[in-house]
């Protein structure tokens, strides 16, 4: 409790706060437990954000304890009231990263995803939760690949996304984009992480499938994997990250081909 009297007094001292950055560390639990408050509280007193940037700096998962009991019987780990309504409060918010978090409520990302219309001005946008504990009850709801038709239409501004999702079912499309307009959305950095392996469902035509699907909403993507070389960094990449490489550079190179399509067609018809 003295992390949110100290973190919530330090805010209201700021009433024209433009950035926010919160490091956590795992042991942090009380400082991750308040998580939702505390995002509620600057969504409504901090309407000039710019930048919201809160990362859990993850050491080695421990095992379920009875420190997770006390999380699941907070009450300052549930989701207030009008959180997500609050984002409406954020006029000139550019960049939000959530990483590596966790919260109580398993289904707070997909609420929040849910939500993002009210964020039309962002540009960035990270969201990888962890769940809180391996338990059952905090395995976490994630938005689908449906959400991503969402995000196209209600985050026009958009130029970088990072988001888990929940691949296991795929959007049927039957081609590619073949007509740009001077509303196609600008995101050009697309990175998604399956919260299960996709290698072992997808299957070739529900590969194409994504492909056309990917390409109708982002017709300008052009770089899906550098992040995960990123997280590799100087180490190797381990068996979920190569296969995750593996598949979502194959799906944009034909999203570039379907790119180089478009372009020839152009030149043709000018």
């Amino acid at each position: 409790m003295q992390f949110a009297y100290w973190a919530t007094r330090q805010l209201s001292l700021k009433p024209v706060l433009e950035n926010l950055m919160v490091h956590l560390t795992h042991h942090d639990l009380e400082r991750n437990s308040i998580l939702p408050q505390f995002l509620h509280f600057i969504f409504h007193h901090q309407p000039n954000l710019q930048s919201i940037v809160i990362i859990h700096i993850l050491s080695d998962r421990h095992e379920p304890n009875e420190d997770h009991n006390i999380l699941d019987q907070s009450e300052l780990a549930r989701i207030p009231q009008g959180l997500f309504s609050s984002l409406a409060n954020l006029r000139s918010i550019n960049k939000i990263v959530l990483e590596n978090v966790f919260f109580a409520d398993p289904t707070f990302v997909l609420q929040f995803v849910n939500h993002l219309p009210f964020l039309p001005t962002l540009k960035k946008l990270r969201l990888l939760p962890v769940p809180a504990s391996r338990l059952p009850r905090h395995a976490i709801t994630f938005p689908t690949l449906g959400h991503l038709q969402l995000i196209s239409s209600q985050l026009p501004n958009l130029e970088q996304l990072d988001i888990k999702l929940d691949c296991s079912s795929f959007p049927l499309f039957l081609g590619p984009n073949t007509q740009l307009t001077p509303a196609s959305h600008p995101l050009t950095q697309l990175f998604i992480v399956p919260s299960s392996p996709l290698l072992e469902t997808c299957t070739h035509a529900q590969f194409v499938s994504l492909s056309f699907y990917l390409d109708n909403l982002f017709p300008f993507v052009d770089d899906m994997v550098s992040r995960f070389d990123q997280d590799a960094g100087d180490h190797y990449m381990d068996e979920q990250t190569r296969s995750m490489h593996s598949f979502w550079s194959a799906m944009g190179g034909l999203l570039k081909g379907y790119q180089g399509l478009r372009q020839v067609a152009a030149s043709s018809n000018s």
